[in-house]
């Protein structure tokens, strides 16, 4: 049937995505650690804010 190849077309289209951002997110993570020296501390004002 056509619509099975789109998608399958269409689930390849965004596991390429995916990986790709999560090529560039490891990357940057990367990045980041090696940019940050020694440990990082927090302050009580730094710890106690709530993300959502």
């Amino acid at each position: 049937m056509h619509w099975r190849k789109v998608l399958v077309y269409i689930t390849g289209t965004v596991d390429k995505d995916l990986l790709l951002g999560n090529e560039y997110l490891a990357a940057e993570y990367l990045i980041l650690m090696d940019q940050l020296k020694g440990r990082l501390f927090l302050n009580d004002p730094d710890a106690s804010i709530e993300c959502h």
